[in-house]
């Protein structure tokens, strides 16, 4: 079908086009050649600006007898420029919808509590130095998980120097941690160390206008050291003995505090702030020969690091840290795969009548009075853990011979639910961070969040889960070349511009 439309706009002018078959992209040539115009024009109809949807033909685009269309044409540069600006606000559209979701699969890992049996999602568990289970209120649970969570995985994006990535995953984290309460804040490092993590990201972005007014995150960030590890760190000595591990947070410290110190113009406290932080960095240089002689021990050249760091050099005092590292690591390990049998066990027993998980202890008094593990674990089931119920159920003739039949059809599926992977994020009274073994390294499958509601997104749960280090000292492994650089490249700028007071 042949139709006239009426072009008024970058070009004055009438054509006729068959609707049939010219495509937006057919129309566009033959405007191009009538003229002159460049390619990049918009065409709108009836307010309505005009796409390319498959090839489709202008009558489908709507396109009829004496339409009138408006050409908008912009010069090459121009087109290049919008082009790139609507790149722009989409990839910042990206990176706001992927937060929310990194956010909302952060609080699903959070409302959920570790229980054998609960659900095949992922879970957390919180143990203090001692590796002993943490009791905590729902909202500070909640909370902390949340906030350990997006911290550990913000670190994976410092460690690879995506300052720009990290930085919103740890005002995230920030966000959750405020939420604490102020005890349980105090009794942990947690946050002192995400605020120089995010100030270090303002550092590493060289975003001066933050740094000036990083002070107020730096004294909190002190504060929250301090209280973590005592005001002369005389509970840090406590919990690590002559070790120091916190002295490379120290330097990063202080470092930031000087540096934002000198851009407030207070340069006597600059000054003492990075030759303080000048003295700890020369304590954590590593001697090359040290190194060596633990690696013809066998010691990978990170941990030798870490373990020359934390004795002060000493060779002799290195090796032995080095070595009880890595017993603490198997320790850790062999605990993580007990666990992960406990949980298999727990899901193949399943769960009683009113949906709690069933007792493995009373299950083991059963099996020392000689009822076999499956019968009686029919009997706790059918009993709700009652010890006495299941002994009457098992003792009655009738009733035991109902439960082998029970047997019959339970063991047709597997059990009422199935083991959940439960990397540790510990929180410790002194010094608290993630620890335990890496991460879950099986993603759940499919289902809901069984605390919240709707979907759970896979996807970003296990991103999480894979970010958390099984490392209680992880924290401490501050490669502290780019605040010895800082602190140098501060130190000469104080000396160029002296004030006079200095003299």
């Amino acid at each position: 079908m042949s139709i006239t439309v009426h072009c008024v706009g970058a070009w004055t002018g009438v054509l006729e086009v068959e609707t049939d078959s010219t495509t937006l992209a057919d129309l566009k040539a033959t405007l191009k050649a009538a003229s002159g115009l460049p390619e990049q024009m918009k065409l709108i109809v009836a307010g309505k600006q005009l796409r390319e949807e498959g090839g489709k033909s202008l009558q489908s685009l709507g396109l009829k007898h004496n339409s009138k269309i408006l050409i908008m044409c912009t010069l090459p540069a121009k087109a290049q420029q919008l082009q790139q600006q609507e790149q722009t606000a989409q990839e910042a559209d990206d990176r706001t919808a992927r937060l929310q979701r990194l956010k909302e699969a952060a609080a699903s890992l959070a409302r959920r509590e570790t229980r054998y049996g609960s659900d095949n999602a992922y879970e957390f568990a919180l143990e203090n130095q001692s590796g002993e289970m943490l009791k905590l209120s729902k909202p500070d649970r909640e909370a902390v998980v949340m906030a350990l969570i997006l911290h550990e995985r913000a670190k994976k994006k410092l460690q690879l120097e995506q300052y720009t990535e990290a930085l919103p995953e740890l005002l995230l984290a920030e966000e959750a941690a405020n939420l604490c309460t102020d005890d349980l804040l105090k009794s942990t490092d947690n946050v002192g160390i995400l605020l120089l993590d995010i100030v270090w990201c303002y550092f590493m972005l060289q975003d001066q206008s933050k740094l000036a007014e990083a002070h107020d995150r730096l004294q909190h960030a002190r504060k929250r050291l301090q209280q973590s590890y005592g005001k002369e760190l005389e509970r840090a000595r406590v919990l690590y003995g002559n070790f120091r591990p916190e002295l490379s947070l120290f330097v990063r410290l202080e470092t930031l505090e000087g540096i934002s110190a000198y851009y407030r113009s207070d340069w006597a406290a600059a000054r003492a702030l990075l030759h303080s932080a000048h003295d700890k960095w020369q304590q954590l240089q590593v001697d090359d020969t040290s190194l060596a002689l633990l690696a013809s021990m066998g010691f990978s050249a990170k941990l030798g690091k870490r373990a020359l760091r934390m004795c002060g050099g000493d060779v002799e005092k290195a090796a032995d840290f080095a070595t009880q590292q890595l017993q603490d690591r198997e320790n850790r390990r062999t605990k993580a795969q007990q666990e992960k049998n406990a949980r298999r066990q727990q899901r193949r027993l399943g769960r009683t009548l009113d949906g709690q998980a069933l007792d493995v202890a009373a299950l083991a008094q059963l099996a020392s009075l000689s009822f076999p593990e499956a019968l009686g674990a029919a009997a706790l089931r059918q009993s709700n853990n009652s010890m006495q119920g299941a002994l009457d159920l098992l003792s009655n003739p009738t009733t035991n011979e109902a439960l082998q039949s029970d047997l019959l059809a339970y063991s047709s599926h597997d059990g009422d639910g199935t083991a959940a992977n439960t990397p540790r994020a510990s929180t410790r009274p002194t010094g608290s961070r993630p620890s335990g073994d890496a991460a879950a390294t099986d993603p759940g499958p499919s289902g809901t969040d069984p605390e919240g509601a709707g979907a759970r997104d896979e996807e970003m749960e296990a991103e999480l889960v894979h970010s958390v280090s099984g490392d209680p000292l992880a924290a401490f492994d501050v490669e502290v070349h780019a605040e010895g650089q800082a602190i140098q490249q501060y130190l000469a700028m104080l000396q160029a511009a002296r004030s006079p007071t200095s003299h």
